[in-house]
């Protein structure tokens, strides 16, 4: 974990007011003890129910030692469920109020290191003195989850793996497969750089105040490489998003409609041994890569 010294430059304020008990008491009597409250445009929702923060720890494969980002952690209830396993805690929340009243409560445990700042802009270096293998388990909020999670993909810090707590829809859409409603753009981007798996479906009523949505965990492994051969991997997500543009419409006029020329598109097909007539939802991940290949040579 980083060292004390940092720690203290990075760590929230501790608040003054006296620490509420541990235990069952419920997130809403904490926020008024706190005179805070649930922040929609923050995507705040508190879990309530401390059997699904541990049934998330226990999906993570905790053990002792483990270093572990979590991303708004919100009133801890995570947090106190990953140090019952034992696992060494780095917690960013981007809400001051929070923040503070988590380094209150951590401010004698070396094991959790609380960080004031929101993780889309927070320097992601700060987890370089992190051991090689660091997890993410997080209650993401909503609002944000998807550029929180390619943000975490994207970098060169990855770690080897994620399980988080997403709305189910995009749970679903991350899952999906070709072919069905939910299959699209997320789902192939998110299948270039990582695995999915869905682990448990979670319901409003386990949070604090209840969204309108249901909840899903999942559990995301970065790939070391791409699954397929992706030709020019710019051209791959134009293709991808000119695809699913229509949905309704065949993959040829789809493409020809966001101004591939129709003659390189008709080759590329060829090449590619795919029928124009098929829709864009009906691709596979490989069959893009194949396309995009031979659009590249068609070209």
């Amino acid at each position: 974990m980083p060292n004390r010294r940092k720690r203290r430059n990075r760590q929230a304020r501790s608040t003054s007011r006296p620490r509420p008990r541990r235990g069952s008491i419920h997130p809403r009597d904490i926020l008024a003890h706190l005179k805070l409250s649930p922040r929609q445009s923050m995507g705040q929702n508190f879990l309530v129910r401390g059997e699904t923060a541990r049934d998330i720890v226990a999906g993570a494969g905790i053990e002792a030692g483990q270093h572990v980002l979590e991303v708004g952690p919100g009133l801890g209830a995570l947090t106190w469920a990953l140090r019952q396993a034992g696992a060494e805690v780095v917690a960013v929340e981007k809400d001051r109020g929070l923040a503070a009243f988590l380094a209150e409560q951590y401010r004698d445990d070396p094991g959790v290191q609380v960080v004031q700042a929101d993780i889309l802009e927070w320097d992601l270096q700060g987890l370089t003195e992190l051991a090689d293998d660091w997890l993410v388990v997080a209650n993401l909020p909503y609002n944000v989850a998807l550029p929180i999670l390619f943000r975490l993909l994207d970098s060169p810090l990855r770690p080897r793996a994620l399980h988080l707590m997403v709305q189910r829809e995009v749970g679903e859409r991350m899952l999906a497969r070709a072919g069905t409603s939910a299959y699209g753009v997320l789902t192939l981007r998110l299948g270039l750089l990582a695995t999915v798996t869905p682990l448990v479906h979670v319901p409003p009523e386990a949070f604090y105040p209840s969204p309108k949505v249901h909840s899903m965990v999942v559990k995301v492994v970065p790939r070391s490489t791409p699954p397929c051969d992706t030709g020019p991997l710019d051209a791959l997500h134009r293709l991808v998003k000119a695809a699913f543009a229509s949905r309704r419409k065949t993959l040829r006029n789809a493409l020809t409609a966001a101004s591939f020329p129709g003659d390189t598109v008709d080759r590329a097909l060829a090449t590619a041994g795919i029928d124009g007539n098929r829709r864009g939802e009906t691709l596979t991940l490989e069959e893009y890569c194949r396309l995009n290949r031979a659009l590249a040579r068609a070209g």
